[in-house]
């Protein structure tokens, strides 16, 4: 890894980081900030139609003071130069999720808002023109309890599913279960319900769709109601109308009982096929690596002879965060590595198509930084969305590598 040689690079982008880049850069490999050097924490990016990318998350650089987050969304052409940001907000915590392009150029982002009274949150939805202007709020609010929207998906050409978890206000961030709400393309609520999975200290992290089904993936946690019992991960599956046909808990698959396994990021791979990326630790030694689950689905269950477990052991502690498959069958991981108390790096993993490790890179410099999502790009190189530590402060940024991780040669 070469630290120095990065966080160099590190200071001659932030220069221009809160601006539109005036010089547009087509390099083949590059870091670049995206945010405004103020605690931005991204959290989803998606494609849009004109090669670029659009991200959103939360950010302190507009309030100035930690607990009042704001709505961060920013725009970046396919150099990864970037074109607008926008942030929206009150006075507390508000916050950005997901993101997806409509047909007529839009965006619909998707989180929650607190209120400034209760400290309830609400599902909340904005609509942003292909600009950046805020163009229209929706809220969606269930009266005494808190919620967060965590996931945009589309059900047909004219629905969409908005999905999140619901909690209570006095147990923040304890889920007590997951929440959906079926919206038309003019964002008016056609049906809302709950499924019934979540237990206090669960978590929803992550959701697939394919043809016919929704899957969900988290994960079960019992430890603060009994101590040294391992997490799990778990996948439910339910139609796109909310009925739950399987909640399957993964158990044994790597035969290590005292290990916790949590999930972070799910992909459809084929028609049936899905994989996912997360992470095991070992509850005796607190050792983690990169974790690899895959499985198929049989109409409506998880098929159990389907299921394959991968422990990628390594040396040192990593995270796997998010995935996605490669043109030659395999699979980008991205992560994070731990490097010391209160520094970590972001953490690029390539596997074959069984889970082996073909190589891994890391990238960062002193500091939290963190992978959040990976990409294949056309000509066969990584885009890496990352929340890099730099001056005391997380700031949005993209890493593109060459087709073997590397940046700078």
């Amino acid at each position: 890894m070469i630290r120095s040689l990065l966080y160099f690079n590190f200071l001659i982008f932030c220069l221009g980081a809160c601006a539109v880049d005036v010089t547009p850069n087509d390099s083949k490999a590059y870091i670049k900030f995206v945010g405004s050097s103020r605690d931005e924490n991204i959290k989803a990016t998606q494609p849009t139609s004109d090669g670029g990318l659009i991200l959103v998350g939360s950010t302190t650089s507009f309030r100035g003071k930690e607990q009042d987050l704001n709505f961060y969304i920013a725009k970046v052409d396919q150099n990864g130069d970037k074109q607008w940001q926008t942030n929206w907000g009150f006075n507390l915590a508000d916050e950005a999720n997901a993101v997806m392009e409509m047909p007529n150029g839009d965006f619909w982002v998707l989180g929650y808002t607190t209120q400034d009274t209760t400290n309830i949150t609400d599902f909340t939805l904005l609509t942003v023109a292909s600009d950046g202007t805020v163009k229209d709020t929706n809220y969606f609010k269930t009266p005494n309890i808190s919620s967060k929207g965590k996931f945009i998906t589309k059900v047909s050409d004219l629905e969409f599913l908005l999905v999140g978890d619901v909690f209570q206000p006095e147990q923040t961030n304890q889920s007590i279960d997951m929440k959906a709400y079926k919206v038309n393309a003019n964002r008016d609520s056609l049906a809302g319900y709950s499924l019934g999975l979540l237990q206090t200290d669960d978590a929803l992290v992550g959701m697939a769709k394919d043809s016919e089904n929704l899957l969900w993936i988290g994960d079960i946690r019992r430890q603060l109601q009994t101590p040294n019992i391992p997490n799990r991960i778990r996948v439910a599956i339910s139609n796109l109308f909310g009925t739950v046909s399987d909640d399957y808990i993964f158990r044994e698959q790597d035969k290590v009982q005292d290990n916790d396994r949590t999930g972070q990021a799910i992909y459809l791979a084929d028609s049936q096929t899905y994989v996912v990326v997360g992470t095991s630790s070992d509850l005796s030694s607190n050792n983690e690596d990169v974790c690899l689950l895959k499985f198929s689905i049989n109409g409506l269950f998880v098929d159990d002879t389907s299921i394959k477990f991968k422990r990628i052991d390594k040396a040192g502690e990593e995270e796997g965060k998010g995935i996605y498959p490669t043109s030659d069958g395999g699979f980008i991981i991205v992560g994070t590595k731990f490097v010391k108390s209160e520094d970590t790096d972001v953490y690029l993993l390539k596997i074959d198509a069984d889970g082996n490790e073909q190589w891994s890179k890391t990238f960062g410099g002193s500091g939290l930084d963190e992978g959040v999502a990976v990409r294949e790009t056309p000509d066969g190189g990584f885009l890496i969305l990352a929340n890099i530590w730099f001056k005391n402060n997380k700031v949005a940024g993209l890493y593109k590598t060459d087709k073997q991780g590397v940046i700078f040669k």
